[in-house]
């Protein structure tokens, strides 16, 4: 998450301010405050938090209570929206959210599923609810997780995260070509070959996301022994 300097956060922290007291239920209001001085030094969810306001998804009055990170790709965002009852998802790039609904529904749009390495709005929801307790808070230093995958340090990486280390060689994971030498193969050509390779992976013996593998991927290292 890109953060600026209060100045720069003045007029869109003041219109939400606005959007709140003429939008929010007024038992809500405070947790409505609270989150937004909780992100206030946040561009993105600011943005996100200035367009929940102003539309107000299915005319609900409630507060944002919480702001997160599902997954990022290269400066493209996957958002959690939550209130006290309710999760929305938006889709953030180039300074723009995008709405698209509530969480439970998918995200609903192919083209944002498949950049996201999601197969279908049922894959999704199903690969959100087994990690939902590890989404990045918005406030979170982005230091902490993987700017890939979003899985946090000391956690493992979702297969095929460009992040990921070699166990065998050091190097990243998806540019190495250990992960074809030990499936005795030319490429990876279905589900099978990803299962296996997963197994192997795991005999092998991992490595989970460390903090100072990123931004700056492994280029490299010494075979190891088997």
């Amino acid at each position: 998450m890109v953060k600026i300097t209060d100045e720069d956060n003045r007029k869109d922290i003041e219109e939400i301010k606005l959007f709140i007291e003429y939008s929010v239920a007024e038992n809500e209001r405070r947790i409505a405050l609270e989150a937004l001085e909780k992100y206030k030094e946040n561009r993105v969810a600011l943005h996100v938090l200035r367009d929940f306001y102003a539309r107000l998804p299915e005319f609900r009055e409630e507060a944002v209570c919480r702001v997160t990170q599902i997954i990022s790709r290269h400066d493209v965002f996957l958002l959690g929206v939550a209130t006290g009852t309710y999760e929305y998802l938006y889709f953030y790039h180039d300074e723009i959210p995008v709405y698209l609904g509530e969480k439970k529904d998918g995200i609903g749009n192919d083209e944002v599923l498949s950049f996201f390495g999601y197969a279908s709005d049922e894959d999704f929801i199903n690969k959100v609810d087994a990690r939902d307790n590890r989404q990045i808070d918005a406030a979170t230093p982005p230091s902490a997780f993987c700017p890939a995958c979003a899985v946090a340090e000391g956690e493992y990486h979702h297969l095929g995260c460009p992040v990921e280390v070699c166990p065998w060689c050091d190097a990243q994971l998806t540019y190495c070509n250990c992960r074809f030498e030990k499936l005795h193969v030319d490429e990876i050509a279905d589900e099978g070959d990803l299962d296996r390779l997963e197994v192997l992976l795991d005999e092998k013996g991992r490595i989970p996301f460390s903090g100072h593998h990123a931004p700056a991927y492994p280029s490299g290292g010494e075979d190891s022994d088997d």
